[in-house]
C-alpha cells in the first residue's frame, strides 16, 4: 500500500499525463511532461512543454498541473510560473475529495490571470469577425 506522499505524487503524475493528452488532443501534438523532457522548464514549474522546443518552438502556455483535494493557493502559484511575452500562465486543477478510503474527482479548473483571459476572448471574437478564407 502506498503512502500518503507516494500516493499524492502518484496522482499528480497521473494527473499531469491527463492533460498531455488533452493538450494533444486539442492540438498540441508535440506535448509532453516537462518532467520526463525538459528539466529546466521543470524546475520553472512548468509541467507541460513541446518534446522539442527549437524544433516545435515553446508553447504559448506556461502550466502547473495540481491534483489537490480542496482548495488551492491559486495567486501564489500563478505568480511563481514564469512571465513571458505571449506565453499564458495557467493552473490547471483536479480538485478531489476523499470518498472513504478513495480520492475521487470532484471538479476539474483552468485558472489565469483576467487579462490573459479577456485577451483570448478577443482573439476569438476577432477570429468569429474575421474568420479565415
Amino acid at each position: 500500500m502506498a503512502t500518503n506522499g507516494k500516493r499524492n505524487r502518484q496522482a499528480g503524475h497521473k494527473f499531469e499525463l491527463e492533460c498531455v493528452k488533452a493538450f494533444r488532443e486539442a492540438g498540441y501534438p508535440e506535448c509532453v511532461s516537462s518532467r520526463s523532457s525538459n528539466r529546466s522548464r521543470d524546475a520553472l514549474k512548468i509541467d507541460l512543454v513541446n518534446r522539442d522546443e527549437i524544433t516545435s518552438g515553446r508553447m504559448p502556455w506556461a502550466v502547473q498541473c495540481k491534483n489537490i483535494k480542496g482548495h488551492i493557493k491559486y495567486a501564489s502559484i500563478i505568480s511563481e510560473l514564469p512571465k513571458e511575452h505571449n506565453v499564458k500562465r495557467v493552473i490547471l486543477h483536479n480538485q478531489t475529495e476523499k470518498v472513504g478510503t478513495r480520492f475521487i474527482t470532484r471538479d476539474k479548473f483552468a485558472i489565469m490571470y483576467m487579462e490573459d483571459f479577456m485577451e483570448i476572448v478577443k482573439q476569438l471574437r476577432d477570429n468569429e469577425q474575421n474568420p479565415a478564407k
